[in-house]
């Protein structure tokens, strides 16, 4: 990441746009940092029980923000005119109390949600955790499809990856590794390699996450759909402003000049701006560089180790073609519950093993979070 800025600032100089883009981009990590040294300071049970809370008040949040959610697709107005000023497009604000533009942030909430209960459901002795998630898996792709949730599935997907870094982590280091590498083949080739020969599901929203191979690869021969704009933005990122090298430069670059020199929705992702301002090596070091400090979320009790931190980086890499999450805060927040969702067996795996120690019945064998 060092790099990247050093090169960048050697090349197209320092100013205040410069300095904002950085400051925009490592702000969010102060938050990370302290949810990581708060981890370390709590004990296990202390921890133990803020991941159950978590996962119950997830749901709750399911529930009661679905209901709002549903009642704005019917309406289409529904707590979301004030927003239509800044964005007219209905969709973007149907994520229920997250509001302006929140169908991304939903979104992870959504994926936090899942993964909090499937690791319910590892600890819990019934059935009722995996029951959960199955009704939550088909409304929110119901309701994906109505708000035009396009990444859904991209998501879901690089959330398997993660959710497979995390189980790898605490099987040893070889067997992790190739788990690992087994996950990143699985991914490349279901976003990547079968879109490319024409083999794509026959469900919209399968259909939708699969156009990733368009996003991602740079094709100079090939003109992408000017309706799929993530494709459109990454095509002129690499041949108008030189993503393949250093970019445009971070001091020219930001996202209101990006909208009227690259496409009106340049933003709608974090790649097409860290590709356009700084080019590969600055969107490769900003996942790089979340991957660093997240991956002690998702692997508390385990040392970080490459496999790791590359899986975790492959993660961010697919979450910023499909949203802005170096951009916007909110989202972090969201990832921070992802992560903490993931992350929090190896927290109530090591809770349950002191707990066992000592010859104490752990609390969460009960059916209940």
């Amino acid at each position: 990441m060092l790099i990247a800025l050093f090169v960048n600032a050697y090349a197209f100089g320092v100013n205040v746009r410069f300095l904002s883009a950085v400051s925009a981009l490592l702000l969010p990590l102060t938050l990370v940092i302290f949810v990581i040294d708060t981890i370390r300071r709590a004990s296990n049970e202390q921890r133990a029980r803020f991941i159950r809370s978590i996962t119950i008040f997830l749901n709750v949040y399911f529930v009661l923000n679905s209901i709002v959610v549903y009642l704005q697709i019917k309406t289409r107005t529904f707590l979301m005119t004030p927003f239509f000023g800044v964005n007219p497009y209905v969709e973007d604000h149907m994520a229920g109390s997250i509001g302006l533009n929140g169908v991304t942030t939903l979104n992870f909430v959504w994926l936090a949600t899942f993964f909090a209960n499937v690791e319910w459901g590892r600890r819990s002795r019934t059935v009722a955790p995996w029951v959960l998630v199955a009704l939550q898996l088909a409304a929110a792709s119901y309701i994906s499809l109505l708000n035009d949730n396009k990444m859904f599935m991209l998501t879901l997907l690089a959330s398997l990856l993660l959710y497979g870094v995390a189980r790898a982590a605490t099987s040893g280091t070889r067997k992790g590794a190739r788990l690992v590498l087994g996950g990143i083949a699985v991914v490349v080739i279901a976003v990547v390699v079968l879109p490319r020969f024409g083999i794509t599901s026959t469900e919209s929203q399968l259909d939708e996450s699969a156009s990733i191979a368009d996003i991602v690869i740079y094709d100079y021969e090939t003109l992408p759909d000017v309706d799929n704009e993530r494709a459109l933005i990454n095509y002129r990122a690499y041949s108008e402003f030189d993503a393949g090298r250093f970019g445009a430069g971070i001091a020219n670059i930001d996202v209101e000049v990006g909208k009227r020199m690259v496409h009106r929705h340049f933003g709608i992702n974090s790649a097409a701006v860290l590709l356009v301002a700084g080019g590969w090596l600055y969107l490769a070091g900003a996942c790089l560089l979340y991957a660093g400090y997240f991956v002690h979320i998702l692997c508390p009790s385990t040392r970080p180790r490459a496999w790791m931190i590359a899986g975790v980086a492959l993660f961010f890499l697919m979450g910023a073609y499909a949203a802005p999450i170096f951009l916007d805060q909110y989202l972090v927040v969201a990832l921070l519950l992802l992560f903490l969702a993931i992350g929090g067996s190896a927290v109530m795996n090591s809770t349950a093993a002191g707990l066992a120690t000592s010859n104490e019945r752990p609390s969460f064998d009960r059916d209940t979070p």
